[in-house]
């Protein structure tokens, strides 16, 4: 399982979008238990 703290700009993760690998633009926290991302598909 992904934690938050493995969610880094311009990383791939799968399990954002169902069956892509998305790449991170950028996150921001909000609390102490979430953030939100900003992410791009490989379509765009």
């Amino acid at each position: 399982m992904l934690r938050l703290e493995d969610i880094k700009n311009d990383s791939a993760v799968n399990g954002i979008e169902q069956g892509q690998i998305v790449r991170i633009v950028t996150t921001d926290p909000v609390g102490e238990n979430a953030l939100t991302v900003y992410y791009r598909t490989a379509d765009g």
